[in-house]
């Protein structure tokens, strides 16, 4: 007993000591900026020294030592950086650098925020952009929201490092930040490659001074002169390549100088200062290439053309920055590319290979014209054929690994999706409830559940469900059954009003065609497999978005005017496994493996989908307030984004039982993710294009019928039974109510009491 008092009052003076030295220690660790302006560095770094020691000689606890050591090495970053003493920096962080893995886990966020800034500073000061870029990121996530003067300032380098590395920040967050200047102009000259446009907004007086105060002025319009040049240089390997037919990334320096000469219209240049930016980008890392002397061409290695597979699209640093915003890999990016170097590579090797089998043919015809012996150039010929099959099978196999790789890499995401990857960041972009803009939600107290208000309209068997079709099986029976088609044959209605065409599609796809429009996880959490012994895998159907988005695969409208856009209101039963979901939600029919529903689905050119995208999400919304359901629209983070969608805004209900948002809708803008996939192509190819252009597919839940039935029933009962919505009262037989016939089991409703 003696023991164990003693060691408590040990740990009680430590506590007190603590209490005391805590403290005290930070009080001196502000007075290391003091002395530095007064004493020097080297005095101000010896201060910093002795706290070190005295703090890790004191009895303090470990946590505590940490918090201290970082708050101390961030008070000297600061000291350093007031008196341009750059070159120390690296000195005054080494003590935190290697715990940089799990400084999270360690320190306070606002100590963890500091740091992330010092160090991105320090590691700007010696060029690394690259790395900067990810401190700065960090350290703006981990700054609180309230503290605007510091995210400003620590968003001020971010998008700078941001602007030099081509990666664009959402418009939102240069509002949020008010940096909308100067930063929005940069960006869009930056994009467009417009050499003149650039310098003269960046030696804009006021856009000068803020880059300036900043100390990244000269660094960043040397940095943005090697974005133009390669931009530059790219385009002008793209022109050459296709008016000289050439398979090989190469250009002469003479053609460089003219495209110089066009960017930098009042200064002169020859082949030497064409080089000598050459090689500046070379050196950088800008470009992948080398300078052949003794040709004067300028040869650039085949990862660094300028287009992403065209099984992809676009600029390979957009999807990059697109994966980053994701929260997914970005090495995938790099891995397609070289898989797409590989698949040119043997592609040109065929190519070649035909060109000296044509070559060898024809040596042969003027041979046997002439009556000559062309036993030589037949054997040669049938050696040269007997190498196609091979090579054949190797451009396949290259171009299959190529697109396998390349489907798992998402959409570019829009300029408007938030960035984050946790949900809880969602935004809302909007609420509505019958009651008018200032009612509000709230958990109502002695309701029921949706599964109880189905129980005691006797709406569902689901023991015998289970029964028959195992876990989460059901079936609907009486007011269910009429509530279901109801739901059903007013959302297809709803549509058709607004110029939908309807159409019911097959309930199971074909494995080539499923795997053209579902991501390759859904394969093996979401999809059905059907074995018939047949040749042809075939899957049941998730989502008649499927089926609909495959029934275009391989069409073209020539007169996107005429022919688009598209409206389709598709009814299909759906199929889900719906693997891992458990808890509230696995409640009643509100998740289940079998459902049906009613989807809208767009096809239109790429200028409309953002239109209708918007027209799509408005026809939810309407839907759901003519039922008068209380809801939210939904702004989807870019981490929980799927591969294919650009934009997704979910649609969450009111649920009053439980007290909580449901989502009901998810509307998705794909852009031409699954169109690429699909080869659905619209416009008359013209002259001289090279590349291919897709339609815009668009999807959104209109009325998933099981799930949208919990909500409204769960909203429209009253003590004696189930009110139904105006709208459906027609698909009803005109039925206003339909009372409770049934009770619920004792252990129901002692739990409803509960």
């Amino acid at each position: 007993m003696q023991g164990g008092g003693s060691g408590g009052s040990s740990n009680n003076n430590n506590n007190h000591n603590n209490a005391q030295i805590i403290p005290a220690l930070r009080r001196l660790t502000t007075i290391i900026p003091k002395i530095a302006i007064k004493e020097g560095v080297d005095a101000s770094s010896q201060a910093a020294g002795l706290l070190s020691r005295l703090l890790a000689a004191s009895n303090i606890d470990i946590p505590q030592r940490r918090v201290l050591l970082v708050h101390i090495t961030n008070m000297l970053a600061w000291t350093y950086f007031k008196l341009h003493r750059l070159h120390s920096l690296p000195t005054a962080l080494k003590a935190v650098i290697p715990l940089e893995d799990s400084l999270e886990s360690l320190y306070s966020m606002p100590d963890c925020s500091t740091y992330r800034y010092w160090r991105a500073r320090a590691l700007l000061s010696e060029w690394k952009v690259d790395a900067a870029f990810k401190h700065f990121e960090k350290a703006y996530s981990l700054c609180y929201v309230h503290a605007h003067n510091n995210r400003r300032r620590i968003a001020s380098y971010w998008f700078t490092t941001a602007l030099i590395l081509r990666r664009s920040p959402s418009y939102l967050a240069l509002e949020r930040n008010n940096l909308s200047w100067p930063f929005v102009l940069l960006f869009t000259h930056a994009r467009k490659g417009d050499a003149k446009a650039l310098y003269a907004a960046l030696d804009q007086p006021s856009t000068r001074a803020f880059f300036v105060r900043m100390g990244v002025y000269t660094m960043l319009k040397e940095k943005m002169e090697c974005v133009v040049h390669r931009g530059l240089l790219r385009r002008t390997l793209h022109t050459y390549m296709l008016l000289k037919k050439s398979p090989n990334p190469i250009i002469p320096l003479n053609v460089l100088v003219k495209t110089l000469q066009q960017a930098h219209p009042d200064e002169d240049f020859d082949v030497d200062d064409a080089e000598a930016v050459a090689v500046s980008l070379i050196d950088q890392g800008f470009i992948g290439a080398s300078i052949q002397h003794s040709s004067r061409t300028l040869v650039f290695a085949k990862s660094d053309q300028s287009a992403f597979p065209e099984a992809k699209g676009g600029n390979p640093e957009i999807v990059r920055e697109s994966q980053r915003r994701r929260y997914a890999s970005v090495e995938l990016v790099d891995e397609v590319m070289q898989l797409y170097n590989n698949w040119n590579a043997v592609n040109f090797e065929l190519q070649q290979l035909n060109q000296q089998i044509n070559q060898t043919q024809k040596a042969i015809t003027q041979k046997k014209k002439a009556k000559e012996d062309a036993d030589g150039e037949l054997a040669a010929k049938k050696e040269l054929d007997g190498k196609i099959p091979q090579l054949k099978q190797q451009v396949v196999a290259a171009e299959a690994a190529m697109k396998s790789k390349a489907a798992q890499i998402g959409n570019i995401v829009g300029d408007a999706v938030p960035i984050h990857d946790d949900e809880d960041n969602n935004v809302v972009v909007r609420t509505w409830h019958p009651d008018g803009p200032n009612a509000s939600v709230e958990k109502k107290v002695g309701c029921l559940a949706h599964h109880e208000v189905l129980m005691r309209l006797d709406g569902f068997d689901l023991e015998r469900g289970q029964k028959i079709a195992g876990h989460r099986g059901y079936f609907l029976q009486d007011t269910a059954v009429d509530l279901n088609l109801a739901l059903i044959s007013y959302g297809l209605d709803f549509l058709r009003q607004r110029k939908y065409n309807k159409v019911m599609t097959p309930f199971m796809m074909r494995k080539d065609m499923m795997s053209k429009t579902a991501q390759l996880e859904d394969f093996d959490e979401e999809l059905y497999k059907i074995d018939d012994g047949g040749e042809d895998d075939k899957y049941l159907i998730a989502t008649s978005e499927q089926p609909i988005s495959a029934m275009f695969a391989n069409e073209w409208f020539e007169s996107p005017k005429e022919q688009l856009p598209i409206r389709l209101a598709g009814y299909s039963t759906c199929f889900r496994k719906e693997a891992g979901k458990h808890g509230k939600d696995t409640w009643g029919i509100f998740r289940v493996h079998q459902f049906e529903k009613v989807e809208q689905f767009c096809v239109t050119s790429p200028e409309k989908s953002w239109e209708v995208f918007d027209e799509m999400v408005l026809n939810s919304e309407e839907f759901y307030k003519s039922l008068g359901i209380p809801y939210r629209l939904v702004n989807i983070v870019s981490g929980a984004l799927n591969n294919a969608a650009a934009q997704k805004y979910d649609l969450e209900a009111w649920f009053p039982y439980l007290g909580e948002w449901k989502e009901l809708v998810s509307t998705s803008n794909c852009t031409d993710y699954q169109s690429r996939s699909l080869e659905v192509r619209h416009g008359i190819k013209k002259q001289g294009e090279t590349k291919k252009t897709y339609v815009h597919m668009l999807n959104g839940t209109m009325c998933a019928t099981e799930r949208a039935m919990c909500c409204i029933v769960e909203n429209w009962q009253n003590e004696e039974g189930f009110v139904v919505p105006p709208p459906l009262r027609r698909y009803m037989q005109d039925r206003e109510f339909i009372p409770f016939c049934k009770d619920l089991p004792k252990a129901k409703v002692n739990k409803s009491k509960k």
